[in-house]
């Protein structure tokens, strides 16, 4: 997989996921109140995914740096 590709996905894979989370805000059934601590307990788990995120792709450039 060249290196745009894989800069493609990672971007897709971003805007889909806050489109997807958008779309569910907005057709959640909960009240106000359940869904800003539901997002409070998402926005403190954002570090912990930017983190697993940035080690998978160290890992795929190392990976991919090594095949060419």
């Amino acid at each position: 997989m060249s290196q745009d590709n894989s800069d493609n996905f990672i971007g897709g894979l971003l805007a889909g996921t806050a489109l997807g989370t958008v779309i569910g805000l907005l057709i959640a059934p909960r009240s106000g109140k359940q869904t800003r601590r539901v997002l409070k307990k998402s926005a403190d788990a954002v570090p912990d995914l930017i983190e697993d995120l940035s080690t998978s792709v160290q890992f795929h450039a190392d990976k991919l740096s090594h095949t060419t």
